[in-house]
């Protein structure tokens, strides 16, 4: 079955798609318990370093427990932003077929950088029906991007807004889920180190959300 690409139509519908994405993606960010809970985590790593290692074990265990969670649920986010990115630098985010030999070389191109949807409709036009406010394409999947394309080289990479820290960890991340035992690589570290990682993260997340909320106020 054909995805329906009508997300491409206009720059309204990629701006909506693109909020849409970074708003769910928000939300599920919000609910990891080391970002929602993080000042009751930030008081712990305080306790134990001031010489107590006892104190509030019971509530550390429950952070490690959720912390595989919420590797999952910071992922999301991330994984939707550059998706939003993407789109509204005027890329495709669907997966290009590589079986069908017309579309060959840019399937193959779209694992070390992002194509743009112009390039697709070079290719063969797209089909589109304003009525049924529809657009198809032979040469697109319904699956999208992952991480690992998203990630995966400079050429996506600098179309992003966080750091280079930021990278590291979605690329650490990333590692660890493609890992058959994924639960068993995931390490919860109470460090300043992490806590400041989380911080990071979570002053990202708002940043975004601020930048969308004033250009739609605009």
């Amino acid at each position: 079955m054909k995805p329906n690409l009508w997300l491409y139509s206009t720059q309204k519908e990629m701006s909506s798609t693109s909020a849409s994405l970074i708003i769910f993606g928000a939300g599920v960010f919000k609910r990891a318990k080391v970002v929602k809970e993080f000042d009751r985590l930030n008081q712990l790593y305080f306790e134990r370093k001031n010489g107590d290692p006892k104190i509030g074990d019971p509530i550390l265990e429950e952070f490690i427990f959720e912390y595989l969670i919420d590797c999952v649920r910071i992922t999301i986010f991330f994984e939707n932003y550059m998706k939003a990115e993407l789109i509204l630098n005027g890329f495709c985010i669907h997966q290009i077929k590589k079986d069908l030999p017309m579309f060959e070389t840019l399937a193959k191109d779209q694992r070390k950088r992002p194509i743009k949807v112009k390039e697709l409709h070079d290719i063969e036009a797209f089909q589109v029906d304003d009525k049924a406010k529809t657009i198809l394409h032979n040469g697109v999947k319904e699956t999208t991007l992952g991480m690992s394309d998203l990630i995966g080289s400079a050429e996506y990479t600098k179309h992003y807004r966080f750091d280079k820290t930021t990278l590291d960890y979605l690329r650490e991340l990333n590692q660890k889920r493609n890992n058959l035992h994924f639960h068993e690589s995931v390490e919860f570290e109470l460090s300043n180190r992490f806590l400041d990682k989380i911080k990071n993260l979570n002053a990202f997340v708002d940043l975004v959300m601020g930048t969308m909320v004033k250009f739609n106020g605009s």
